[in-house]
C-alpha cells in the first residue's frame, strides 16, 4: 500500500483448481440435459415461465438466472436490475513464474486510482491482474506497466465485470444466483466458490419445492444470501 507491507494471515488456506476439469466432473454426476444456446427472451404467463433461445422455447414453473454479471433473464423482465453503476472492472494475465508462495495486492492510488493489482500465485503460473472499481475498462496498459516490474510479459487476458453489491436473489418468482445476483467478493472479483456454494443450495431448496408442492417458507428464502 504506497510502499507500505500489510500482512493479513488467512484462517483456512486458499486454493486454486483447473476449473474446466472441476465442471466437467460436475457434469458427469448428473442426469440434466444441457443445450447449448443462446437466451433471446422470456415471458411470464400466470405462474408458467417460457424461455425462448436459439434452439427453441421451454417453459417451466421455476427458472433460474445464472448468467453471470449481465443477470440477462432477470434483466429482461425487471428492467435495471443490472445496475451497471455498480459495477467493476478487471482484466488478468497467467504466466509462467515461481517467484512467490502468497497474494499480493497493491494498492497505489498514484498509479491506478480507486483500483489495485495483484498477484496470485497457481502453481508454475501465476496471476497478474488489475481492475478498477469504478469500472474503468481501459486498462491494458496498466497492466503492461505493472507486468515489467517483475520483467515478465502478459499472455492471453481474461476480462469481465464483477459486482461490488448484492442485489435480491428472488426477482418475480425468479431465482438469482451467483455473478448474476452479485455473489462475488468485492476486492478480488473471485465468485466461482461462492457460486457454487449458492447455487447448491438454491438447487436444494428448487428440489424441495418440486417434491412437497409447498411454496418456500421464509426461513429457507432467508438462507440465501442478500434475502431481504
Amino acid at each position: 500500500m504506497n510502499n507500505r507491507v500489510i500482512d493479513i494471515h488467512l484462517e483456512k488456506p486458499y486454493c486454486t483448481f483447473d476449473f474446466t476439469k472441476f465442471s466437467r466432473i460436475l457434469n458427469s454426476r448428473n442426469s440434466a440435459e444441457f443445450i447449448k444456446a443462446a437466451f433471446t427472451g422470456v415471458k411470464k404467463e400466470s405462474n408458467l415461465f417460457t424461455v425462448s433461445t436459439t434452439q427453441g422455447s421451454y417453459s417451466s414453473r421455476i427458472l433460474v438466472d445464472a448468467t453471470g454479471w449481465r443477470a440477462s433473464v432477470a434483466e429482461k423482465l425487471i428492467p435495471g436490475y443490472v445496475h451497471r453503476d455498480m459495477l467493476s472492472f478487471g482484466i488478468e494475465t497467467e504466466v509462467p513464474y515461481r517467484r512467490e508462495e502468497s497474494f499480493h495486492f497493491f494498492y497505489e492510488p498514484d498509479f491506478l486510482k480507486n483500483g489495485v493489482s495483484w498477484l496470485f500465485p497457481c502453481g508454475e503460473f501465476a496471476r497478474f491482474g488489475v481492475a478498477s472499481y469504478t469500472g474503468e475498462t481501459r486498462l491494458q496498459g496498466k497492466l503492461d506497466a505493472f507486468l515489467d516490474r517483475f520483467h515478465v510479459t502478459r499472455d492471453k487476458i481474461h476480462r469481465g465485470f464483477f459486482f461490488y453489491c448484492l442485489k435480491k436473489p428472488v426477482m418475480e418468482g425468479i431465482f438469482v444466483v451467483g455473478c448474476a445476483q452479485g455473489q462475488t467478493l468485492p476486492l478480488t472479483g473471485e465468485g466461482i466458490s461462492r457460486s457454487i456454494t449458492i447455487g447448491t443450495r438454491c438447487g436444494e431448496i428448487i428440489q424441495k419445492r418440486s417434491w412437497t408442492g409447498r411454496l418456500l417458507s421464509m426461513k429457507a428464502r432467508k438462507s440465501i444470501p442478500g434475502w431481504h
